[in-house]
């Protein structure tokens, strides 16, 4: 179950997120022990110091307790960070706020990344733009939405990796957490999905070219594009109450 490989960078996080998925998707059950710092190590082939890190990530999270002297354990109440956004955007505004504190982070995250994105990286970017522009043409809308909504938060967050900055990386995976009943509304905004893979495209394009100031501006461009499509979808539920 625990058979993953991680990149050198943030590797605390990519353990996070690996066991995260697998709680999410009921492999790991409620309440149930997780293996032991030493044990994790050695089926991941990581430091125990990282296996702690992540262990805290998972905890600040609400996805696993850590009862000293016992183990760490998977949170028999669901009190993780998407239930808690649910709950914390009781008011349109606040989503829209928090929206332009992602515009900030990403305008630096995609010129860093432009600036500094090996061949390698640049190549996976543009395969994962591929992909969703694959993904989108060969399924129903229904049925690639989830998949192409996953790909999305995938590409940002890559550009966050690549941006070489650690903190950044660790602040936007928080900010997609806190995103997520949100995202899940947007995507089912007509046309968006598209859209956005489009505008993922011409970012990649800048990135490929080494135009830092050009990605940050496309990276805005697609940010208030989403904002504005979130501010249309907003007016007409209010226009039309259930």
């Amino acid at each position: 179950m625990f058979n993953a490989n991680f990149s050198k960078t943030s590797v605390a996080d990519k353990v996070a997120e690996h066991v995260k998925e697998l709680i999410v998707e009921g492999k790991i059950a409620p309440e149930e022990k997780l293996p032991s710092e030493r044990e994790m190590s050695e089926k991941l082939n990581i430091s125990r110091n990282t296996v702690r890190e992540a262990y805290k990530i998972l905890a600040t999270l609400g996805y696993v307790e850590i009862k000293h002297g016992l183990g760490v354990f998977v949170s028999s109440k669901n009190k993780t960070i998407d239930q808690w956004a649910a709950s914390f955007f009781l008011k349109n505004d606040q989503v829209l706020e928090l929206f332009d504190i992602r515009m900030l982070l990403e305008k630096q995250s995609v010129k860093w990344a432009a600036e500094l994105a090996t061949e390698t990286q640049i190549q996976t970017l543009q395969e994962h733009v591929q992909h969703s522009f694959t993904l989108f043409q060969s399924t129903g809308i229904k049925e690639s939405a989830p998949l192409l909504a996953k790909a999305d938060q995938e590409f940002h967050l890559m550009l966050a990796e690549f941006s070489g900055n650690s903190v950044l990386y660790r602040i936007m995976r928080n900010l997609m957490e806190l995103f997520h009943e949100v995202h899940k509304e947007t995507i089912e905004i007509p046309g968006r999905l598209f859209k956005s893979i489009q505008e993922h495209e011409k970012i990649v394009d800048s990135i490929i070219r080494k135009d830092i100031e050009e990605a940050g501006s496309k990276m805005l461009h697609h940010l208030e594009s989403v904002r504005e499509d979130i501010i249309a979808n907003i007016s007409q539920e209010n226009a039309n109450p259930l």
